[in-house]
């Protein structure tokens, strides 16, 4: 974005000097040609500017969700990770999406220490507990998404841990 400022100011200077030389000498035909000229020669450096600010407000909105937004099959599904690089599912999205019916409560006492409630009434299970426990339904659908969620949130966390040597002991099932 420096290198477009840069551009932008020597054009915009250049295109002062003459209008400062227009007024002192008077005006000339070759000043209503540098003048039309300079139209082209501002507009580039300002859609670069443009292009520029673009980018880097993306970067600054998209930043900060990276690596926490996932959808599988156009459901979106909350992901939050933790100090150990355990990634926890929202329980009520993955009701929404799998359809199992095990409640807060059970899903606590099935799997007790990948099990989480937040202070606003939200449960969060465990990646790892979560491809567990859809193992276990006999469902087409929650096998998929056992998948999915292995593949794309379980396995990226995994080596994660791996390369910092963070061990967590796995889910019982």
């Amino acid at each position: 974005m420096s290198s477009t400022l840069v551009t932008l100011a020597l054009r915009g200077d250049r295109r002062g000097a003459g209008g400062r030389g227009w007024w002192l000498d008077g005006p000339s035909f070759l000043f209503v040609f540098a003048a039309a000229l300079s139209g082209p020669l501002l507009a580039r450096p300002l859609l670069d500017l443009a292009g520029d600010l673009r980018r880097q407000m993306r970067a600054a909105v998209w930043t900060p969700k990276e690596g926490q937004h996932f959808v599988y099959r156009g459901t979106p599904l909350t992901v939050r990770e933790d100090i150990d690089h355990r990634r926890w599912l929202r329980a009520t999205e993955l009701r929404r999406i799998a359809g199992f019916t095990a409640s807060d409560g059970a899903l606590a006492l099935s799997h007790p220490q990948h099990w989480e409630n937040d202070g606003r009434g939200n449960g969060w299970l465990e990646a790892e507990a979560a491809i567990v426990h859809l193992r276990r339904d006999p469902g087409a659908s929650a096998q998929r998404l056992a998948q999915w969620i292995e593949r794309e949130v379980a396995f990226p966390a995994r080596r994660q841990r791996e390369r910092l040597g963070i061990r967590v002991p796995p889910p019982r099932g």
